[in-house]
């Protein structure tokens, strides 16, 4: 997902995209981001275009999660607060507000109950020769308040990310006393040896019933 922005230096656009690895090698892609409950989500925010890359650094002010599309709605999980880490399971990946990219995990077992969920962040243009330092300094002492909205930070959301729900302890033990059966049914080397067991019983039966006919 793209959000763009329109100051006094041009347009630009930032983009949020989801990995399945640290590596960055596989995406996620809409509309059909279903991710394990037990995975750890990787998060890639980055300012898009060569040619934007001399004018700005990347800085993440706050990341959130909502069961909605709604980035303003009331119920919110908080990952990213004021530039820190807010969720205790989030881990910043680079250096955000150094670069024009910015890249952090989380995990997502935080969600059990919601069918799906929207990641959204608030993220911020900044000017490598600002007064103000891009990359915040963690953690923060004094009283959090919410970023005010300006040309140079936007909201950039993803979603929706659908959440599968990890199997239970009973289908586990279930699966798993399962692969412990043979599925091929008896041992082969069973069978084999029951044949002359079979055949001497049968010439056992034969014989005491010609002894027993003699008698007579």
């Amino acid at each position: 997902r793209l959000v763009q922005f329109v100051v006094r230096e041009g347009h630009f656009n930032v983009s949020m995209r989801l990995y399945k690895s640290p590596s960055y090698l596989e995406p996620y892609h809409l509309p059909s981001v279903a991710v394990p409950l037990t995975d750890t989500l990787y998060v890639l925010l980055k300012i898009e275009g060569q040619h934007q890359l001399k004018y700005f650094l990347l800085s993440v002010l706050d990341c959130w999660a909502t069961p909605s599309a709604d980035p303003h709605q009331d119920t919110q999980h908080k990952l990213i607060e004021q530039g820190c880490p807010h969720d205790k399971t989030v881990t910043y990946l680079n250096a955000i507000g150094e670069d024009t990219t910015a890249k952090f995990s989380f995990q997502m077992f935080q969600f059990v109950g919601y069918p799906e969920v929207f990641l959204h962040c608030r993220v911020q243009l900044c000017l490598p020769d600002s007064p103000e330092p891009c990359a915040k300094q963690c953690p923060r002492h004094w009283r959090n308040r919410r970023a005010l909205a300006d040309d140079y930070n936007r909201i950039v959301s993803y979603g929706p990310i659908l959440l599968l729900a990890a199997p239970s302890s009973e289908a586990e033990t279930h699966h798993s006393s399962t692969d412990q059966q043979d599925p091929a049914g008896p041992s082969p080397w069973l069978s084999r040896a029951l044949i002359p067991l079979c055949v001497l019983a049968v010439l056992t039966v034969a014989a005491a019933a010609v002894s027993v006919g003699r008698r007579m």
